[in-house]
């Protein structure tokens, strides 16, 4: 929850633009696709409810009901190519972090789609948050990171980078839940 999923969803697909608020409050109260393009490729993003939102009318449950929910509805529809887990930068580390990756990664989706996490708030530390912040002590590994700036207007090449991560790691036939 106010990490950043819609700024880079706004961000990888560039004039699409989701709903990201600038409050740090979960903005996405319900799973949304957003479908663009990526090197000419069409690529279908999902706009998900944070887990932990915990805020006005989405609760813990909920959320993870719901993603569980579209867990289902992708593997009936083509399957799941990649997860995105986005963070931000200040946030998220520790017991949450590897309590959300192990329900998503391991719990939905039997660790058999590939994971990449992107760091939003990172326009101060980039490239240095990764080498400071080692995500294995915590128990996660991910197959691979983008560690960006999600400011609109102040993104760079920040676009360029998480499109390659996307394109390189994301499945070619979708992995679909048994």
């Amino acid at each position: 929850m106010g990490a950043g999923k819609s700024s880079v969803i706004s961000m990888i697909l560039g004039n699409i633009k989701a709903n990201a608020g600038v409050s740090g409050l979960a903005q996405s109260r319900r799973n949304v696709i957003h479908r663009g393009e990526i090197h000419g490729e069409t690529y279908n993003l999902h706009d998900t409810v944070g887990l932990g939102a915990n805020v006005r009318d989405i609760d813990s449950t909920r959320a993870t009901r719901s993603l569980y929910h579209l867990v289902g509805d992708l593997s009936s529809n083509g399957g799941i190519n990649l997860l995105v887990y986005v963070i931000r930068n200040n946030k998220g580390r520790g017991e949450n972090l590897r309590k959300n990756y192990n329900l998503i990664r391991h719990g939905f989706c039997d660790s058999k789609v590939p994971i990449v996490i992107i760091i939003t708030g990172c326009e101060n530390e980039r490239p240095t948050w990764w080498s400071k912040n080692d995500l294995s002590q915590v128990g996660i590994s991910f197959d691979g990171y983008a560690c960006v700036c999600a400011i609109e207007g102040r993104n760079g090449d920040y676009e360029e980078v998480v499109r390659q991560l996307v394109v390189k790691c994301c499945l070619e036939e979708g992995w679909k839940q048994v």
